[in-house]
């Protein structure tokens, strides 16, 4: 009797063991064919028990297709050689779900030969499936090393996180592995970047790989900068199984940007700065050489004083309007004023620029141009400066006497313009960078007028902004130089007729003019200036004078500098707005800012004109000209 109970116990802890290993066992009788499962094989297929009816037909229907014909050859081969056999199949279970077993089993023999087929079967699906995700995640998994500097991340299509790498914990500041994996990938992160994160993997199960950089703060509250590849994983079924983020921490790049950035709008402030208070001691100083060209006789030196002051202040005016233009090119905040122009036209006004350098040298100065109109379009001013420019760099790298050329011939649809000396010549390594910001040839240093080496960087700048190529020619040191200019040309033979500047005015009435500029000296000899242009003409030194002497004067015109002590120009052109005599004044802005910026604002304070310092004689008397033509048409 107590072997019989110890028997029942020993069968109790077999069925026991079977159903927690997910076991179940099985016979098979080789000679009527009858098939015996235990209660555990019929539950890991889902049947109720005794269901199975105990036929090998049965059993081969629940075996998937693809598998049927392997299992059967391997169940053949184990009767044959009395070996055991092991195979893997998938079997479809009573929910009609197709699910992994392996099967195991053997062959017992009497005296007729094999006699009994028995074994086991266990449920393998979940094994299988790990598997499975290892085969088609081969990709990945060559990539996910520990060693990485970037943060690797593996999701599956919900999102959820099932590996993040050592530098992921670190870098993103997590505890460890465990606290995030299983959970969604934006868990991660707050709350106001989860919609970005969840679009992101959208996108990706839509089979779309896609590159991103973002600003995610840790789970410590550490911002940090990302660049982020999110790419979709494909099984061996070509189905979209997993998800690997690759995540680079470009934090010390992306400040490093910002403070290029920063530095960059320093440097711009730091040149309008300059510019400014350049500009305002130059304005008195241009303003007294216009005075003196419109006085009568004087004697000889002061002419050649005369003169030299005025060459000199126009070079100074050139070089800070290159400093600021090179920035505005080189940042594409350059605004072309674009139209028709004779090519010509253009030539002649870079030659008055430059003509008081070529006489102080002495140098020979040819130009050879077609005699048919050659018409180009582009802003006249700046392709003006451009040929000055060349000019000025060819006449600053010749040495006295020299001989100068400008020429122009078309060739199909594009006009060549070469400028060419006889100067010092250009090095041929140094060709490469002439047209680089602040290049210099070192021996041009000792024998030239110097500058600040960033002429030609904006020659080419210009250039390209309307749409031609600039290139220079050198065959090496004391044998000149050529810059060929290359401008797309315009159909058609005649260009439009312009007028030759004139500082005469016929007004049918004078302007009442008022000069504000706290600068004392700017203002006296400015104000003599309008005076000259037969205008009224009061002065005063700071926004409060100078509403009060608008108000009692009742100006046409009043030029404003914006530095002014008390109020600045801005605030003063308001209240000259508001008030209802201040509503047809025109408003000029007299000063030495002359940026983008400093114009938009301006405008935006009611100022109908921006006039950078300092303003020479015949500009006042072209906007003089034109006031009193619009005040006759009214």
């Amino acid at each position: 009797m107590a072997g019989f109970v110890e028997l029942n116990v020993l069968n109790e802890w077999i069925a026991l063991a079977m159903k927690g290993g997910q076991i179940g066992w099985w016979s098979r009788n080789l000679r009527d064919e009858t098939v015996v499962w235990s209660e555990e094989l019929e539950g890991l297929f889902g049947f109720e028990r005794g269901e199975f009816k105990g036929q090998r037909a049965q059993l081969l229907d629940l075996i998937h297709p693809d598998d049927r014909e392997d299992y059967q050859q391997a169940v053949e081969q184990a009767i044959e050689t009395g070996s055991e056999f092991v195979y893997d199949f998938r079997f479809l279970h009573r929910s009609g779900e197709w699910r992994w077993m392996e099967g195991r089993g053997r062959a017992h023999y009497d005296e007729e030969g094999p006699a009994m087929l028995f074994g086991i079967g266990i449920d393998i699906t979940e094994r299988k499936r790990v598997e499975i995700a290892l085969r088609e995640s081969e990709a990945v998994n060559h990539s996910i090393m520990e060693a990485s500097a970037d943060v690797i991340k593996v999701l599956d299509l919900d999102g959820i996180l099932f590996y993040i790498n050592r530098r992921g914990i670190e870098l993103i500041e997590l505890d460890d592995a465990e606290s995030v994996l299983g959970k969604p990938w934006w868990e991660i992160y707050p709350k106001d970047e989860h919609p970005d994160m969840q679009r992101s993997i959208e996108r990706v199960k839509a089979g779309q790989a896609h590159r991103f950089q973002a600003l995610r703060t840790s789970a410590r509250g550490t911002p940090r900068w990302w660049d982020v590849q999110v790419t979709p994983v494909y099984g061996i079924e070509d189905q979209i199984t997993e998800i690997l983020i690759v995540s680079r921490d470009i934090t010390e790049a992306r400040m490093a940007e910002e403070a290029l950035r920063e530095a960059d709008k320093r440097k711009d402030e730091f040149l309008a700065t300059l510019a400014h208070e350049l500009r305002n001691p130059l304005a008195p100083i241009r303003y007294a050489v216009d005075l003196m060209k419109s006085s009568g006789e004087i004697p000889e030196q002061m002419a050649w004083i005369r003169d030299v002051i005025d060459r000199q202040v126009s070079q100074m005016g050139r070089l800070l309007d290159d400093l600021l233009d090179v920035g505005r090119v080189t940042q594409n905040r350059l605004q072309l004023r674009r139209e028709t122009l004779q090519l010509g036209e253009v030539v002649e006004s870079a030659l008055e620029g430059t003509r008081p350098l070529m006489e102080a040298n002495q140098h020979a100065l040819v130009i050879d141009l077609p005699k048919e109109p050659i018409l180009i379009e582009g802003d006249k001013t700046r392709l003006a400066q451009v040929f000055l420019n060349l000019l000025n760099n060819a006449a600053k790298y010749t040495e006295a006497k020299g001989r100068i050329e400008l020429s122009a011939r078309s060739k199909g649809d594009v006009v060549e313009v070469v400028v060419k000396d006889n100067g010092i010549g250009i090095r041929p390594s140094s060709l490469p960078r002439v047209f680089e910001m602040f290049s210099q040839e070192d021996s041009a240093l000792e024998r030239s007028q110097g500058g600040l080496g960033i002429g030609l960087s904006l020659v080419k700048g210009l250039v390209e902004l309307h749409g031609g190529k600039v290139r220079a020619q050198s065959a090496g040191l004391g044998k000149g130089s050529a810059f060929t200019v290359t401008l797309p040309m315009v159909a058609g033979s005649a260009g439009p007729e312009t007028e030759k500047e004139s500082t005469v005015l016929n007004l049918p009435k004078p302007l009442r003019v008022v000069v504000v500029d706290d600068n004392v000296d700017s203002a006296v000899i400015l104000a003599h200036i309008v005076t000259e242009l037969k205008c009224e003409v009061e002065t005063a030194h700071d926004g409060p004078s100078c509403l009060e002497k608008a108000a009692e004067m009742r100006p046409d015109v009043v030029l404003l500098d914006i530095g002014l002590p008390c109020m600045n120009g801005y605030e003063v052109a308001r209240a000259i707005r508001s008030e209802p005599w201040g509503k047809g004044v025109f408003l000029a802005a007299l000063t030495g800012w002359g940026q983008e910026e400093d114009r938009r604002k301006t405008k935006e304070a009611g100022f109908d004109e921006h006039l950078v310092k300092p303003v020479g004689l015949t500009e006042l008397s072209h906007l003089f000209e034109e006031l009193s033509e619009r005040s006759r048409g009214a």
